[in-house]
């Protein structure tokens, strides 16, 4: 039976950047961490090293007894170091305006020595213990006698350390200027590419800045760029300085520090973390490579893998998006069966504006910023996972969001797996966009077309329904002129569009107000409009291959003409009529409430476009466009309301609605395997089709769910008034109304036609 000697050792470490009146709330549950204990233990990773441990904590929406509840997640970061990793700590968060290193003692904490339960009777001075964690002195007790800002800083607490490479900011010339103006100026300025004298007059010229403002503004620019040029010219002398005087052991021993991060085991006493872990495996390396930044715990990106160029034959063309290449693995790896990569694209035209954020503008930075982690996730290129790990799941539910991690990726790599998918990707998307080979990761996530990790010998069918709006906007802010979106769909707007575009062939029968109405009778319409016209709404794929649907998302995925046999050749692979096929899926979405958790975020957008565009106009400190081609006085003075809003309150009306866009514009997956002939126990929900006497396994999972561009907004608000513009005075097209070529316009046509 095995012994722990070591239980409370995770209790021994403090839980940094925790606030105080959360410590309590780890106690919740009795958590366990035997990976930590063993990997201490004789034969385990860590055993007969010195090791420095410290906690943290990490928020989560998690399932508590069928309830869905914010747990704070206790994790433990394990430092392999002959030495002291650091004596010091550093006090940050986007609260602040400038990261603050102090020592140790200044907050009265101290590396330790832990001493085992079995070794707690003998002299402390007689150990020879080698594991070392963070304890903090500062009785809670005595908090109250402490100011407020003192009390505070402890919040805002993370490990130090200071690795001996240098940053790769070192010779970085911008420096991110917040101007202070009502609303204040949130810029960006290189020292060495701009001039003060231009840069002034051109937020003079865009009416951001007010002309007797301009020669102090100016002076601030200059202040801002010497301060930064002091800190990092101090920054480098003093990791000059610490490597100097480093002796040749402590030196070495810096330069093969090791980190290893422990989330708790999973028992029966304590919820599920497996699906908001930042690995699937117990104990991860890490290799800090940042200079001058605290550990920001929960934020470190898994890349110890690389793929190179042998491994590109081991991936397979999966699917794309607008913004992602989606590639499949085929190798014999067992870690890695049941597992796709997301390779970034760029778009070929550099006119069209980019689908997905990749890196934060200034003016992102300061909407994104009081959200713990997602600035750092930029700095690490984990933007993706952080956003769907910490933004999306809180609306979407934890257990149904996979943000994956990151592996690294050669260029030959890149280069390679974009020549062999190259015949087999939709002409349209070659000529659209290309794998980013200048990338260095990519986003490795769970094949949520598979019901399991292994697909051999799996049996799984699996459906990926791409819902869009579902709901009809109601906001004051709609104009009366486009007051037709508050009846009609704009995913019904838009197909008409489309249509007469040229772009599809049939419009769809799909209504997304039947998926989301909550009646059995109007979800069967909804799935029946999906087997006629899938478009890009709808694909099924057994045992992660697809067999209905189109590869690429093209918006003819499948033509009506080859329908009929699509939907033969469906009935043989999974051995159900259609009529059963749809009863199974609506069964399930009604079963899993997901689509409730989807329509909830969508109408986080209580704005609509036309209110939001101009909150978008108030961050970004520009004259709104909009209000000036506006002549209805009564609307004119709602939108000087909106102009009127406080800074803060504009950002959350935006953030709410790049939020619900994300929303708009993902896939659900839903996976369905049979259960097994006398299983009576299963981890996952279930349920029973009669016709076919079998109960099936399910599971959903939400994916695409990257963070839209700010600057997007401008080119949501065009297409907006496009598609209504060209609803409004066509109506249903092939009615009397219609002057386009049904099915045969061009793009050009359109514009023509519109712009008069």
């Amino acid at each position: 039976m095995y012994c722990r000697v070591q239980e409370d050792l995770w209790l021994s470490a403090f839980p940094i950047g925790t606030e105080w009146e959360n410590i309590d709330k780890i106690k919740e549950f009795n958590w366990n961490f035997e990976n930590l204990e063993k990997a201490l233990e004789e034969g385990g990773e860590l055993y007969g090293k010195t090791v420095y441990l410290f906690g943290s904590t990490e928020p989560q929406l998690l399932d508590v007894n069928g309830e869905s509840k914010i747990i704070l997640i206790p994790i433990i970061v394990a430092v392999d170091c002959p030495f002291p990793p650091s004596d010091k700590i550093g006090i940050n968060s986007v609260q602040r305006e400038n990261e603050e290193i102090v020592p140790m003692k200044a907050m009265k904490m101290a590396w330790v020595p832990y001493v085992p339960l079995e070794d707690r009777l003998s002299r402390i001075d007689s150990l020879k213990t080698k594991i070392f964690t963070l304890g903090c002195t500062q009785r809670r007790s005595a908090l109250r006698h402490l100011k407020t800002e003192r009390v505070k800083l402890f919040d805002y607490c993370m490990p130090y350390y200071m690795p001996l490479n240098p940053p790769e900011d070192e010779d970085d010339t911008v420096v991110n200027i917040i101007y202070p103006l009502e609303p204040p100026i949130v810029c960006d300025f290189d020292w060495e590419m701009d001039d003060y004298e231009d840069f002034a007059d051109e937020k003079v010229k865009d009416e951001v800045l007010p002309e007797d403002e301009k020669e102090k503004f100016k002076e601030f620019l200059k202040e801002k760029v010497r301060e930064r040029r002091r800190e990092l010219k101090q920054a480098k002398a003093d990791r000059k300085k610490a490597i100097d005087d480093m002796d040749p052991k402590t030196k070495e021993a810096f330069e093969n520090i090791q980190f290893y991060k422990f989330y708790p085991v999973k028992t029966p006493d304590t919820p599920d973390v497996s699906n908001v872990k930042f690995s699937s495996d117990p104990i991860i390396p890490w290799s800090i490579a940042s200079f001058d930044i605290p550990f920001v715990v929960g934020f470190w990106v898994e890349m110890e893998m690389v793929l190179h160029e042998g491994d590109a034959k081991d991936w397979v063309y999966k699917g794309e998006g607008a913004a992602n290449l989606i590639l499949s693995y085929t190798g014999s790896s067992s870690s890695m069966l049941g597992k796709v990569l997301r390779v970034k694209k760029i778009l070929k035209d550099k006119g069209q504006p980019t689908p997905i954020c990749m890196l934060f503008s200034s003016y992102e930075e300061f909407l994104w910023g009081k959200i713990p982690g997602l600035l750092e996730s930029v700095k690490n290129d984990s933007l993706a996972q952080a956003y769907a790990t910490h933004v999306m799941s809180q609306h979407l539910g934890a257990s149904h969001v996979d943000g994956g991690v990151l592996v690294r990726v050669s260029k030959n790599f890149l280069e390679l797996v974009e020549n062999n998918v190259l015949n087999i990707r939709p002409a349209w998307r070659v000529n659209a966009s290309a794998i980013d080979a200048g990338a260095d990761s990519a986003l490795l996530i769970s094949d949520h077309s598979l019901f399991s990790g292994n697909p051999r010998g799996s049996s799984c069918i699996a459906v990926e329904i791409k819902a869009k709006c579902g709901f009809l906007p109601s906001s004051e802010y709609i104009s009366n002129e486009n007051a037709i979106k508050k009846q009609v769909t704009r995913y019904k707007m838009h197909q008409h569009l489309k249509f007469c575009l040229g772009e599809i062939s049939k419009i769809s029968d799909y209504d997304p107000l039947d998926l989301f109405s909550g009646s059995k009778e109007r979800v069967n319409v909804a799935m029946k409009s999906f087997f006629s016209t899938p478009q890009n709404n709808f694909r099924i794929f057994m045992n992660g291959s697809l067999v209905f649907g189109g590869m690429g998302g093209g918006a003819d995925s499948v033509h009506p003409n080859e329908t009929e046999k699509c939907l033969e050749d469906l009935s043989k692979v999974t051995g159900l009529q259609i009529s059963d096929f749809i009863e199974l899926l609506s069964e399930a979405i009604f079963k899993s409430g997901v689509l409730c958790k989807l329509l909830a975020t969508q109408k986080l957008d209580d704005h609509d476009i036309e209110g939001a565009i101009h909150l978008y106009h108030n961050i970004i400190s520009q004259p709104c466009l909009v209000c000036r081609s506006i002549t209805d006085a009564e609307l004119l003075c709602k939108y000087s309301t909106l102009h009127s809003l406080p800074l803060d309150q504009s950002q959350k009306i935006v953030r709410d609605f790049l939020i619900s866009a994300t929303a708009k514009d993902c896939s659900l997956m839903i996976n369905f395997q049979p259960r097994r002939s006398g299983s009576t126990d299963s981890e996952y929900d279930s349920v029973f089709l009669g016709s076919v006497n079998q109960i099936y396994d399910y599971k959903a999972n939400f994916i695409d769910l990257d963070v839209k561009p700010l600057d997007k907004m401008v080119h949501y608000f065009n297409l907006d008034q496009k598609i209504v513009n060209f609803y409004t005075k066509n109506g249903e097209v092939g009615g009397d109304r219609c002057d386009y070529p049904k099915g045969g316009g061009t793009s050009d046509d359109i514009k023509i036609q519109l712009q008069h």
